[in-house]
């Protein structure tokens, strides 16, 4: 291109107007150049659809994971307030099997709670009223009662050390 613009200018000096000939090969070289330039239009364009097809994808995408994290967010308040609920229940069929054995004799206590895993005996006696804890323990082995004091005693540690 500045090869033909060269010649074009050497003519001027020389003659004063452009040959035909350079003239021609001016216009033929500047309709090759906005070939190439409506070539490249055309190509922009497409990457340009391309990129608005993507944008338009991307949109999409941002909305349904948006509702999804909603839902998402929804599933995790619901859940959490069925573990409360369980944990509610739970915990009121624990207080009403401590009050059951509070009213019992110690020796029937003592005999249920000798036939309990130590870890559950022991988690209900600690919520037992200390006077109950006694009378039971007092009916029960020295060796397996001084396990359940010793298991009441690591769960009292425990829980002041959180």
């Amino acid at each position: 291109m500045i090869k033909a613009f060269a010649l074009i200018f050497a003519s001027f000096l020389s003659i004063g107007l452009p040959s035909t000939a350079y003239a021609d090969e001016a216009e033929l070289l500047f309709e090759k150049q906005m070939s190439k330039i409506k070539e490249q239009a055309i190509i922009l364009s497409a990457r340009e659809a391309e990129l608005e097809a993507l944008e338009s994808r991307l949109e999409l995408a941002r909305a349904i994971a948006s509702q999804q994290i909603a839902e998402l967010l929804e599933a995790k308040r619901s859940l959490e307030e069925l573990v409360i609920a369980v944990e509610q229940g739970a915990e009121r069929e624990i207080e009403a099997l401590v009050a059951a054995y509070e009213k019992m004799s110690a020796k029937d206590a003592a005999q249920i709670f000798e036939k309990m895993q130590i870890k559950i005996a022991a988690g209900f006696m600690s919520r037992m009223k200390p006077e109950h804890v006694a009378a039971i323990l007092a009916q029960i082995d020295p060796e397996v009662a001084n396990t359940f004091v010793i298991e009441i005693a690591s769960r009292n540690l425990n829980e002041l050390n959180r």
